[in-house]
């Protein structure tokens, strides 16, 4: 178990070539008709376009009845939360942190993907020509028709929820 989440449990595991990866099992509340898993499996597949330094890469989206596994690269160097618990960070690693969240989030626009909640423990530490560079995962938001986003209402996530998606109060 690497980390459970709103949406489902994330793993650790190696690939065929023995490559550590980060697999997501989402878990439905309940069964999903015919409808909802193709759109689900649409929504991320879309996914698959999304291609930049700030976004983890999709390796493979796979669905087994009502689960669905999603395999994307592994970040080991962990989350944001870690280092905001230090304290504020400083004006220009602020402002770099906003510019690369603004990008990645332009992109998934781009292809009509709304991430759905940008939090600290979606914004992981990742690394581009030797530089660490904040990279966006979980994007739950692309689930944000299905009724098992939210199955009973209001969440604490909610302080971080996107505002195209609507008020839940």
């Amino acid at each position: 178990l690497f980390r459970s989440g709103e949406l489902g449990i994330s793993y650790l595991a190696r690939d065929a070539e023995g490559q550590i990866v980060a697999l997501k099992v989402l878990a439905a509340q309940e069964p999903l008709t015919d409808e909802e898993k193709a759109r689900i499996a649409r929504d991320f597949h879309a996914l698959e376009d999304l291609h930049s330094p700030q976004v983890p890469v999709l390796l493979e989206f796979v669905r087994f009845d009502d689960q669905y596994v999603i395999a994307t690269d592994h970040l080991p160097l962990g989350d944001f939360s870690h280092r905001l618990a230090q304290g504020p960070l400083p004006l220009a690693a602020a402002l770099t942190l906003i510019r690369h969240l603004a990008y990645a989030v332009g992109r998934a626009h781009e292809i009509g993907v709304v991430h759905g909640g940008i939090k600290p423990t979606n914004v992981l530490r990742g690394e581009s020509n030797g530089r660490q560079i904040p990279v966006l995962s979980d994007f739950g938001g692309a689930l944000r028709d299905h009724r098992w986003v939210r199955p009973e209402g209001v969440s604490a996530d909610d302080a971080y929820r996107a505002p195209e998606l609507g008020d839940h109060s």
